[in-house]
């Protein structure tokens, strides 16, 4: 029997308040990627912040008893939200990344796996796909809310409700489906969206061994297509 807990997923405006928690979170969760390689001060005041403002993306929040316990960011500009927003923000994009720099200077070691990163998906962009087109950009959860004695606890499977908050999003909007790009090497999120009936088909990004996640949406419920 599940104990009641207090929970939302709360969709957030690009305050600097929130952003700064999201910024936590991605760097807690996926701190291996080459965007969080840019640092703190550069995920916290450019893409959760001006780049949500901006419209470019969206993240939320999962909070459990008022803490924050996960996040999901999404965008439905997959084909070109890497190039354009550098392209279009150039000098918000370097005050925080100089601001980045001068907190932690080993930041300046990950700009070139992040410019790697975007020319690939530029390139990937130009041959595979166009806009809209439905994307999960980072998702997780910490580990305290998601292990079996939790999720027992509380009925709560946060990882699901975080990739449905965005699945709600793009079937408001009319899409279909929904692609994530995911490093060869982790399982845990492979076997997840496995789990939701997702696609997997193998490449190579930027160098990387990588999985590209084909999840599809039911176009009447906008639920998850589940085997």
């Amino acid at each position: 029997m599940s104990n009641q807990v207090a929970f939302k997923i709360r969709e957030v405006d690009g305050n600097l308040d929130d952003a700064t928690t999201l910024a936590r979170l991605h760097l807690a969760l996926v701190g291996y990627g080459p965007v969080a390689g840019l640092g703190r001060g550069f995920l916290a005041r450019f893409c959760y912040s001006k780049l949500v403002k901006e419209g470019l993306m969206r993240a939320a929040i999962a909070e459990v008893a008022g803490e924050a316990a996960g996040l999901v960011a999404y965008t439905a500009r997959a084909a070109t939200f890497h190039h354009k927003a550098i392209r279009s923000y150039p000098f918000s994009a370097a005050l925080s990344l100089c601001l980045s720099v001068i907190t932690d200077p080993r930041v300046i070691l990950g700009v070139f796996k992040a410019l790697r990163l975007m020319f690939a998906r530029q390139s990937d962009a130009d041959r595979l796909i166009a806009d809209p087109c439905a994307e999960i950009l980072t998702f997780g959860v910490l580990p305290a809310y998601r292990d079996r004695e939790f999720v027992r606890a509380t009925g709560l499977k946060i990882s699901e409700r975080l990739v449905q908050h965005a699945v709600d999003y793009f079937q408001g909007i009319g899409l279909t489906e929904v692609q994530a790009v995911v490093y060869a090497t982790n399982r845990p999120t492979l076997m997840f969206y496995r789990m939701l009936g997702a696609s997997i088909e193998s490449f190579v990004q930027a160098g990387i061994q990588s999985r590209l996640i084909r999840l599809p949406i039911a176009p009447q419920s906008g639920a998850v297509t589940r085997p």
